[in-house]
């Protein structure tokens, strides 16, 4: 896997930069990439495992497709990233954090359509070895959709519900899922994600 990105427009400290690296092409069997799937809102469940409100990880526009977080040795996170620093300036009705709302004057002009979203985050998908999916609002459409474009594409499918009921009411994901869990909490997303994901690369 490869991709090629443009450098010019990154202006991080050396600091920054051990944690949010470049696409390259992984000699290493055992770095994987990861799509963290699932509802987008501000401060969401995604906090719980790396906090995105860090004044670098806010991607602007050109950055959304290029980039990922390190989140350590092994695993790198692909996206999805938002437009914002997740102080809501971007989140709004169904714009999947790309939007523009922003009473604060801390957003941009720049926003992106519906089919640049789809793009950014099916090549963000594509470029994954697993997708981690968190449900715990019946609403997230979108993360249905990836999940079952994830399978497709022969991604190694995580899928975590917050609750029984949530999981038997969304049995068909389940049946599309490499592995499924339910009744945990979002406070306890971080340590699920640790543990499944390191049983996944002691297994590959």
């Amino acid at each position: 896997m490869k991709n090629k990105i443009n450098n010019d427009f990154l202006e991080f400290s050396p600091e920054q930069l051990d944690v949010l690296g470049q696409y390259d092409e992984f000699e290493n069997s055992y770095v994987i990439n990861v799509y963290l799937a699932g509802k987008i809102k501000p401060n969401g469940w995604r906090q719980n495992i790396f906090d995105m409100r860090n004044s670098f990880y806010c991607f602007d526009e050109h950055e959304l497709d290029n980039e990922y977080i390190k989140y350590n040795d092994n695993i790198n996170i692909v996206g999805p990233f938002f437009l914002s620093c997740d102080h809501s300036c971007y989140h709004g009705e169904g714009n999947h954090g790309l939007g523009i709302n922003c009473p604060n004057g801390c957003a941009g002009e720049d926003t992106h359509s519906e089919n640049e979203v789809v793009e950014i985050c099916t090549n963000q998908i594509k470029s994954s070895d697993v997708v981690f999916a968190y449900i715990n609002d019946d609403t997230c459409y979108g993360t249905l959709s990836e999940i079952g474009y994830a399978k497709a594409l022969g991604k190694h499918i995580i899928v975590i519900f917050d609750t029984r009921k949530r999981a038997k009411n969304m049995w068909f994901i389940t049946k599309l899922a490499d592995k499924v869990e339910w009744g945990v909490p979002v406070e306890e997303i971080k340590s699920y994600f640790d543990e499944t994901l390191s049983k996944y690369q002691r297994n590959i």
